[in-house]
């Protein structure tokens, strides 16, 4: 007896992963992708007011509400900070060590940034950011790794020290905050440290929800097309859709009289046109050619005295 295939065991790559984030945070990480692209080491000048760690997009929680600022859309109100990790760009003369041949030699620049499919979820003490990074190809290994590469991180760490404050793991990280706060708290009860972010993070969303109501009091907030494709203006087939109440027990009632009278005069005007249309021979053919028709209006000829010929006579003369 052949035995039964063994599961595979290793992880399936048929593709990205798909984001956990809406259309506004995906426009907001395609515009840093841009901006990064377009000016280089310039975007993360100090002089600019920027931190790489926390590139916060116009609007949203950040909107003013005096009637200079511009109005915002209400989906900029989930998008959330960018943590764009580019080592090349932030470290001078640094490149990242390769995490298979643990050396930099090799490593190749490309003016096209390979960016990751989707970025890592970086959980904060009361909210999240996502942590973004590149894809660095190593030559002599032909093996692609990731800025945030955890191997890579580690044999880098003399540089990196001080600079990338993040703890990553696959798919997820956390940042210094959050990880200050468990391990400054190690000897509290699991639950209680529990408790205390879970507080802490329904007091973040319930004063986001305030400024929300806020923004929409001042007038700061548009009011987005219903009925739409998300992030375009095409309408969707929901727009042509017309609701339609349910029907009331007199219009049943009047519906199941409506469809019996018309039943009936179907069976009236089918009876009528039996009786007063002429028979054609083709009908009487397949009429007697089944034996289990009796009574017929015409009788066959076998059973009859005259002849074949005056039964044809009869029929259509």
């Amino acid at each position: 007896m052949a035995s039964r295939p063994r599961r595979a065991t290793g992880t399936s790559h048929s593709g990205p992963a798909k984001p956990k984030y809406g259309q506004a945070q995906a426009d907001w990480i395609k515009k840093v992708h841009f901006e990064v692209e377009a000016k280089g080491a310039s975007f993360f000048k100090a002089g600019i007011g920027r931190d790489w760690s926390q590139i916060a997009p116009h609007g949203g929680r950040n909107t003013c509400l005096n009637q200079r600022d511009p109005i915002v859309l209400a989906s900029t109100m989930y998008v959330r900070p960018v943590a764009c990790w580019i080592p090349h760009l932030l470290i001078p003369s640094h490149l990242p060590s390769c995490p298979h041949c643990e050396k930099n030699n090799g490593i190749s620049l490309n003016p096209k940034l390979d960016w990751v499919a989707t970025p890592k979820i970086l959980y904060g003490l009361y909210d999240h950011r996502y942590l973004d990074t590149i894809y660095y190809k190593c030559e002599p290994c032909k093996r692609k790794f990731t800025g945030y590469n955890e191997k890579s991180l580690e044999l880098d760490s003399n540089k990196l020290i001080g600079i990338f404050n993040f703890h990553v793991s696959r798919g997820v990280g956390v940042d210094q905050e959050l990880y200050a706060h468990i391990v400054n708290r190690s000897c509290d009860p699991t639950a209680a440290i529990y408790r205390g972010i879970a507080q802490g993070v329904a007091n973040r969303y319930i004063n986001d929800s305030l400024f929300y109501y806020q923004s929409c009091a001042a007038k700061k907030v548009a009011v987005e097309p219903r009925k739409v494709v998300p992030g375009t203006n095409q309408r969707t087939i929901d727009s042509m859709i017309k609701f339609v109440p349910p029907p009331t027990e007199s219009e049943k009632k009047r519906r199941k009289l409506e469809n019996d009278l018309s039943r009936a005069r179907r069976a009236w005007e089918w009876a009528r046109d039996r009786a007063t249309a002429d028979i054609t021979f083709q009908d009487i053919f397949r009429r007697k050619s089944n034996r289990n028709n009796l009574n017929l209006s015409v009788q066959g000829y076998w059973k009859t005295e005259a002849s074949c010929d005056d039964w044809l006579w009869n029929l259509f003369c």
